[in-house]
Parts: structure tokens; sequence; C-alpha cells
């Protein structure tokens, strides 16, 4: 991939996470991952955490440069947190979001198996939730076997 292709796709890519999110976090609609319970709206200014695996990557490098630019460009507050490897650092990332009433919250997992502690996080919490790259699902570590309905909406 050249690095011109690159850049138009990590930006593409920011657009769709930005504006899907901001979506998501200003109507107030149920959730779409399977809960029924209601994601917070917001009046004023949306705040979002970007949480990447493997944030040192050239890959999510260019992913985090373009959701940066859009979320200038959109007068978003955004946070990228590099995630690495490390199950345990995503679920304490995650309860940070929260705890500093992040509107919502874009996720690369880096192990599909704390995928329903985040989605329950994000459930109890009311913070709209979306997946980039990955697909995680609500009720198991196994998205191709999980339900429609229990699968976090992915953009990537």
């Amino acid at each position: 991939m050249s690095r011109t292709h690159g850049s138009r796709a990590a930006r593409a890519a920011a657009l769709l996470l930005t504006l899907g999110l901001a979506t998501a976090c200003s109507t107030g609609q149920e959730s779409p991952s399977g809960s029924d319970a209601s994601i917070a709206s917001v009046s004023g200014k949306i705040s979002i955490t970007y949480l990447q695996k493997q944030g040192d990557q050239e890959y999510f490098v260019g992913e985090a440069a373009g959701v940066k630019a859009k979320a200038a460009e959109l007068g978003v507050d955004l946070k990228v947190v590099n995630l690495g490897n490390d199950a345990n650092k995503t679920i304490s990332e995650v309860q940070s979001a929260v705890a500093q009433k992040s509107n919502g919250v874009i996720i690369v997992v880096p192990d599909l198996a704390v995928g329903p502690q985040v989605v329950q996080l994000a459930k109890d919490a009311k913070v709209a939730l979306l997946t980039s790259d990955d697909q995680i699902c609500a009720a198991g570590p196994d998205p191709p076997a999980c339900a429609k309905e229990g699968l976090v909406p992915r953009i990537g």
C-alpha cells in the first residue's frame, strides 16, 4: 500500500469513525449492541475515547492520525490510547473513559475475549460503543458465533 493510499484510507476511516459515533452519541437512541439500555444524550461538545491495539504499528499510527485530524475538524474532544496487546489495560482504559465522562468509546480490542466485559461497561455507563477493525460480541469471545443482535457495530 502506498503512503498516499494509506493516508487517504486512514482519513476515510477517521471520517466514518467520528461521524458514526457523533451520530450515535447525539441521538440518544437505543444501543445497537443488543442491549436495552439507551445511550445518554449529549448536550454540548462530544468527547470520544479511541482505544486501539498495537498503536505503535504503522497502520494504527496512521489510523490514529486520521481520527485526530477529523475530530479536530469536527470540534470533538478526542483521547487516543494505545492498548498494545494488553487485555487488562483494555478493561482499565474503558473504565477510565467512563470515569472521565467520555460520551463514546471506539475500540480495537487486542483480545476478543474482553468483548463482553467492554460491552457491559459501556452499557452500564450508557456510553456509545463502536468497534474499529475487529468485531466484538456482547455475549462471548467469538464474534462469528455471535447472534447478529449481539454484535457491536463496527467501522473499518
